[in-house]
């Protein structure tokens, strides 16, 4: 959230109260179309159910109707909240408070992000409109909505975050990819090199190997090998371990 929003944005919200959407939630609202991570999060000095939920959907391609199934999610999740806030002004006993909170109730604010991780950029649109067939005049009248886009594949975004975990992430999305997956591997691994007395370091560039060694067609047996070899000392503790990333 702090690489993908503003720091204007960001001063709204109550990021120390984030929490991540139980996958129940997820299964009612998205039935088996999945999102990949939904994220509630209350907004600062307002009622405790002004939230924003942040809906991160992951790609490697440029699916062409992205920004339709992320629309998709985001009606999934505003059925959801007026559903239960109807279930509540209508139940046996129910307050003047629940009443009136249906009465003036909006919908939740839901922003899209999708995080690509592909050989090459992201080129699907990022808005709705472009999808719909239009007639001049009648552009107002026609549903829109845009997704943000973090494109690990586009060379303009390079930047890398301030945070060092989600910097390490990334640096290991964009090495899968690569056909230099060696390489960039091993500059993950340079990266995290000062600080493998570290537990977590450890586990970090385990779980990068891991995820390269099953999700990249670049990485060979042999070149996992030699780099296991190569970095072996910096298992210790780790050899029973899961990977983690994502």
């Amino acid at each position: 959230m702090r690489f993908a929003l503003k720091p204007e944005i960001l001063a709204l919200l109550d990021l120390d109260r984030l929490e991540v959407v139980s996958g129940s939630f997820v299964d009612e609202i998205f039935a088996r179309s999945f999102a990949d991570i939904l994220y509630r999060i209350p907004f600062k000095n307002r009622e405790e159910s002004a939230m924003i939920f942040v809906l991160i959907e992951l790609k490697t391609n440029s699916y062409k109707f992205t920004v339709k199934q992320c629309i998709k999610y985001v009606f999934g999740v505003w059925e959801n909240a007026l559903t239960n806030v109807t279930q509540d002004a209508n139940a046996d006993g129910v307050t003047k408070a629940k009443k009136q909170k249906l009465r003036t109730f909006k919908f939740p604010m839901v922003l899209p992000i999708v995080l690509h991780s592909g050989e090459k950029p992201f080129t699907a649109s990022l808005q709705l409109v472009d999808l719909v067939e239009t007639i001049e005049g009648l552009e107002a009248y026609v549903p829109n909505m845009r997704i943000m886009l973090i494109d690990l594949a586009d060379p303009q975004q390079e930047s890398k975050p301030e945070d060092f975990n989600l910097a390490i992430l990334f640096m290991t999305l964009r090495a899968v990819h690569s056909k230099d997956v060696v390489d960039k591997l091993m500059e993950i691994y340079q990266t995290l090199k000062p600080t493998m007395h570290l537990e977590s370091s450890r586990q970090e560039w385990y779980d990068a190997l891991c995820y390269a060694a099953t999700s990249s067609p670049y990485l060979s047996r042999a070149d996992f090998t030699n780099i296991k070899e190569k970095t072996k000392l910096e298992f210790e503790g780790v050899d029973n371990m899961s990977p983690t990333l994502l």
